[in-house]
């Protein structure tokens, strides 16, 4: 009888490892490729889109937000500017936001780390800057300032996940 109930009970254990496991592999949020206009990018299904002023596009999870904007050379040129390089284009994203910050780069774009309190929140912010053709654009990745540390890989490989049509 004890041997029984012992094989009766390991099998429901095994049963509810097993549900356990698969809801964990159900709630994994898949890769997902987003376009906006000519840039692609690998987020995932978790991801929501958002509106707000001032970007072309934002997407947003529970702990990452992506703010997105494209300029062109012509947008600079009709005032009188030019940008020749993506670090150029960084440096003067940077100016013009009022921050000082350190430009390092990646496999295949500029990027700055910063942090900013807004409304009372603290927030890090991985801005990363890309060049293609006339197109430059700076994507900026934001989380709570206690999420970072644990958000910073997942960001990097958003970053660097970008392609163009």
């Amino acid at each position: 009888m004890k041997s029984k109930m012992k094989k009766t009970l390991a099998l429901a254990m095994v049963c509810v490892m097993m549900l356990l496991c698969t809801a964990c592999a159900a709630s994994q949020a898949e890769d997902k490729v987003i376009t906006e206009g000519a840039l692609n990018i690998t987020l995932t299904d978790a991801f929501t889109k958002e509106s707000y002023d001032g970007y072309d596009f934002v997407y947003q999870s529970n702990k990452i937000m992506v703010m997105g904007v494209c300029e062109t050379q012509q947008q600079f040129n009709e005032v009188g500017m030019t940008v020749g390089t993506v670090r150029e284009y960084a440096k003067l994203c940077m100016d013009a936001h009022g921050t000082d910050v350190s430009l390092q780069t990646a496999d295949s774009y500029v990027y700055c780390e910063y942090e900013e309190t807004v409304q009372g929140q603290n927030f890090c912010y991985y801005a990363a800057f890309y060049n293609n053709g006339d197109n430059y654009w700076v994507l900026s990745f934001a989380t709570l300032k206690n999420d970072y540390e644990s958000q910073k890989a997942t960001i990097e490989k958003f970053a660097s996940s970008v392609t163009y049509n």
